[in-house]
């Protein structure tokens, strides 16, 4: 169950920012599917934060996705200090679980979602992912990149696919000054979608419960713009 402290729905129009359920990413065989990719994935390399995730950036158009074998990905140094602007390196995302209905589907109710102005068939769009799973130790935390309110400097969707054995992981959602505005907890099958300029976002690092030897929250950051914005 999504909790958020408002009493109505968001919306991207008026708040910057909503939430969603994507029934279908529930699915057991699928979920299988992506522990496994998603348990394939090793530290980023010329990285500070030693999450593994993987990347994938491509086009979006006339309702097709055309895959890239580009691995790196940055952010200004104002927007994410914790690595000064580096270019990280990390592994790809694998094709098999790209072209899965499921992932396909994902991507377009996303692409719907941001209604623009010129459809896939009108304009090419650049679509960016990262994969990435946040897996605490008895020892360690498994902290977010950056561990503060940023910006990502595009708008984007963060779903989340896999939890299992954590505690923590709360989305929160401040102003441009840094005041929290909305807090909430997303399950498997749920994402939400924020206008970058509009607000800033972070999420709370994880830990395992007591008792648990091992446990992992997998996410998919979704990323639309027009190409040659």
């Amino acid at each position: 169950m999504i909790k958020i402290n408002l009493l109505r729905a968001p919306s991207l129009k008026s708040d910057g920012f909503e939430v969603d359920t994507f029934g279908y990413l529930r699915d057991a065989e699928y979920q299988e599917d992506a522990k496994t990719v998603y348990g394939n994935f090793t530290p980023g390399r010329n990285a500070r934060n030693k999450l593994c995730r993987g990347v994938r950036w491509g086009l979006y158009t006339h309702d097709t996705f055309l895959w890239h074998h580009r691995n790196t990905y940055s952010l200004s140094a104002s927007s994410n200090p914790q690595e000064a602007g580096a270019v990280r390196r990390f592994d790809l995302i694998p094709d098999s679980f790209l072209q899965h209905k499921h992932t396909e589907q994902l991507l377009r109710d996303v692409f719907r979602r941001w209604q623009f102005i010129d459809s896939c068939f009108d304009r090419a769009y650049e679509c960016q992912l990262s994969a990435i799973r946040y897996e605490p130790t008895l020892g360690a935390s498994a902290e977010p990149s950056p561990p503060y309110p940023h910006h990502d400097e595009v708008d984007g969707a963060v779903v989340v696919l896999n939890k299992e054995s954590v505690i923590g992981g709360i989305n929160r959602l401040f102003d441009n000054a840094d005041q929290p505005l909305y807090e909430f907890c997303l399950e498997p099958g749920s994402g939400f979608l924020v206008k970058d300029d509009m607000l800033k976002h972070y999420v709370s690092d994880l830990q395992l419960p007591m008792g648990a030897n091992k446990g992992f929250r997998d996410v998919l950051i979704i990323r639309f713009q027009p190409l040659g914005r």
